[in-house]
Formats: structure tokens, sequence, C-alpha cells
């Protein structure tokens, strides 16, 4: 988790980052998984981006969608 956070740092510190598309494409639908994408999410608004999922699976999205955090990690359009 540090090292995602680490490396959303360096993305967003040339200021051009205002969305930061997360390719969540292999990760498992579960518990640790959506509060590391949370975490991530806060440290993104810390660092004044958004974050967006992108690759996620239905496992994931429906994840999501069942313990309300839809509009907290959103996913990218049309995926």
């Amino acid at each position: 988790m540090a090292a995602a956070c680490a490396r959303l740092r360096t993305i967003a510190a040339d200021g051009h980052a205002g969305v930061v598309a997360c390719d969540v494409g292999g990760l498992a639908a579960d518990v640790v998984a959506l509060e590391a994408l949370a975490r991530l999410q806060l440290t993104a608004h810390r660092l004044g981006c958004r974050l967006r999922l992108r690759h996620a699976s239905p496992d994931l999205k429906a994840l999501v969608d069942l313990c309300g955090l839809a509009d907290v990690l959103p996913r990218e359009e049309g995926l």
C-alpha cells in the first residue's frame, strides 16, 4: 500500500494529474482491496487529484456498490 501511495505522490507531483486512472483488473474483490483503494483515494484527495478505477472486475464493482462506496471509488466512464 505504501508503494502505491508513493507512486501516486510521484504522479501528482507534476501538477498535471487531475484524475488518475488506477488499473484494478488483477485485484481481488475483498475487503482488504477495498480498504487499500479507499486509502489510495484519500491520498489522491490530499494531493488535489481524484482516483478512478479502471478494469474493475464484476465482483469488485459489486463489492464497491454493496459497501456504498461507488461515489468514493468511481469507475472510469464505460469501464
